[in-house]
């Protein structure tokens, strides 16, 4: 091969190879040029999205409302309406977050109102425990309650267990296991829990009832912000 032959395929080689980095510059352009269209397309409906969400004012209803006993604070259950914007139109989602459990401060005054509890569906009413302190029942699952206290200042929350339980003879008693890990047992079946102030102390009650719907008294604990005590 001479000299003139080994230069026509050099050439050759050269305008192939230059051939082929424009048409990888012309496809890199192009895929980037489709990506950023697509991230354009993206913002675009993200911002969208947002802007809907912004404008969506929630249904609520108040199912429950209560002034606490220095009546300075107000205690306010609401319950949310169905918004398939708003649950990413997953129902399951809507009932774990449909109950708002929200406190107003200086009632009659200065009202501000705070969210202090998103819950689900079976979040029971809330019921004041002394001045800084509600409680409402939650879900637990058979033959059980679930029992939670809620500090209106801090959100800080703790859970309690109460079991129904039946003896041999048919008759039935309660055991509760408190929000701080102590316990208490008693006869009968709690029917309804409220809260009590007696000479400035707050109480949790229990009306307590026999299996045949008889109420039989009460169960009283006294709170003392950190401790429950049985008292006759």
């Amino acid at each position: 091969m001479n000299w003139k032959d080994r230069l026509y395929r050099l050439k050759k080689r050269s305008i192939i190879s230059i051939l082929i980095m424009v048409l990888l510059g012309i496809s890199v352009f192009f895929l980037y040029v489709g990506s950023w269209d697509a991230r354009e397309q993206e913002d675009v409906n993200i911002d969208a999205l947002a802007e809907i969400h912004s404008n969506i004012e929630p249904k609520k209803e108040i199912t429950h409302q209560e002034i606490s006993p220095d009546g300075q604070k107000k205690i306010v259950r609401y319950e949310l309406g169905y918004i398939p914007q708003l649950f990413a139109s997953n129902y399951v989602t809507y009932l774990d977050n449909k109950i708002i459990v929200a406190v107003t401060n200086n009632v009659g005054d200065s009202e501000r109102e705070y969210y202090t509890f998103i819950g689900e569906a079976r979040t029971g009413y809330p019921h004041w425990l002394g001045n800084n302190y509600v409680f409402f029942t939650s879900y637990c699952g058979t033959s059980c309650q679930g029992l939670m206290l809620l500090d209106v200042r801090s959100g800080q929350r703790w859970s309690a267990i109460l079991t129904f339980l039946s003896n041999e003879n048919g008759s039935r008693r309660t055991h509760f296991r408190d929000w701080f890990d102590k316990s208490f047992e008693f006869p009968g079946f709690a029917k309804k829990i409220h809260g009590e102030m007696k000479n400035n102390k707050p109480y949790l009650v229990f009306d307590i009832e026999n299996e045949k719907a008889v109420e039989i008294g009460q169960k009283r604990l006294l709170f003392t912000g950190n401790v429950l005590e049985e008292v006759e």
